[in-house]
């Protein structure tokens, strides 16, 4: 797969589970380039790291996270 002189903006929305682990990836918004979006969720999957968040009582709770990033991939 060739992503030399790709470029676009993606939009995901995270969903992040009780212990901080992501468990879904969802593309809201696409670049128009199936392989940045998917690229996209493959390395927040990999890289990403998350806070654990907690109710009042200070009980762990799954949460949402949105997230955009712009992409421009030079031609070799």
């Amino acid at each position: 797969m060739n992503r030399a002189g790709a470029e676009g903006s993606v939009s995901v929305v995270l969903s992040i589970d009780a212990a901080g682990n992501l468990t879904k990836c969802l593309v809201t918004a696409s670049s128009g380039n199936a392989s940045l979006d998917a690229m996209t969720c493959r390395l927040v999957q990999r890289r990403g790291r998350f806070t654990i968040q907690t109710d009042a009582d200070g009980k762990p709770q799954p949460y949402s996270y949105a997230l955009s990033k712009t992409w421009s991939l030079a031609s070799k």
